[in-house]
């Protein structure tokens, strides 16, 4: 699929909640291949599985808040917002990824 192909994006957008840790990483990771920047769908499926304190697994908002990095437009209060509320996260190697996000 090429970047920004809105059918990609939607496919992959669909598996960014589904039940197994390894496929939502997954699914992030894809959409920073297929959305473009700035992307409104993929920026809330991303911002919104990181605003979900339940989801316990580290890799998850790790690449979550890399996809934000990548995928908001400079200066989105919305992904900065998302992004700077796991500056506080239990696992060290997510607070590292924020660090570098913000940077």
């Amino acid at each position: 699929a090429e970047r920004g192909e809105e059918c990609a994006v939607a496919a992959v957008v669909a598996r960014v909640s589904h039940t197994d840790a390894g496929v939502r990483i997954a699914a992030i990771r894809a959409l920073m291949l297929v959305a473009q920047r700035g992307d409104e769908t993929a920026l809330a499926a991303v911002s919104g599985r990181l605003c979900q304190t339940e989801d316990g697994d580290a890799g998850v908002r790790a690449a979550a808040v890399a996809a934000l990095a990548q995928l908001a437009e400079r200066g989105d209060e919305r992904a900065i917002r998302a992004v700077s509320e796991r500056l506080d996260d239990a696992a060290s190697f997510v607070r590292s990824v924020v660090e570098t996000a913000l940077a």
